[in-house]
């Protein structure tokens, strides 16, 4: 199986989800922290502000891994990398991720964080809005 590009990384969660092909789609980029070179696309689909789905779809292979309906159809993704920079306190050009793995902050890959690098060091910010100094 070849490694899926954005798009393709929509579809095929779009169709683990048995959602209409005309049902909107946006992928992000998810690297892994406790598994060096590995990454995923982290995929929500519907609208913006009434998300249906939201799966991970593995950079590499293209398997869809995590998955879940959103039940109350609001956003699952709010905080973008502006806004994860702001909270951060950093320069609107500051070199800032999405990662993920195992920790306190978020125990699922649907959560993925934001790292930031700011001037006193690297960051993470939550889905919330919430800035840790560290995940351990």
């Amino acid at each position: 199986m070849t490694a899926p590009a954005e798009a393709d990384a929509v579809e095929r969660a779009r169709a683990a989800a048995g959602l209409a092909p005309g049902i909107p789609g946006r992928a992000w980029h998810v690297r892994r922290l406790d598994r060096p070179d590995d990454s995923y696309w982290l995929v929500v689909l519907g609208e913006p502000e009434a998300a249906q789905a939201v799966a991970t779809v593995h950079a590499a292979t293209g398997e869809v891994g995590s998955f879940a309906r959103v039940a109350d159809g609001g956003p699952h993704f709010e905080v973008d990398v502006a806004a994860a920079r702001e909270a951060a306190g950093a320069d609107e050009h500051a070199p800032a991720e999405l990662v993920w793995r195992p920790s306190f902050a978020s125990r699922s890959p649907l959560y993925p964080l934001w790292e930031v690098e700011t001037a006193e060091g690297r960051v993470y910010v939550d889905h919330a809005g919430a800035v840790l100094r560290g995940l351990d």
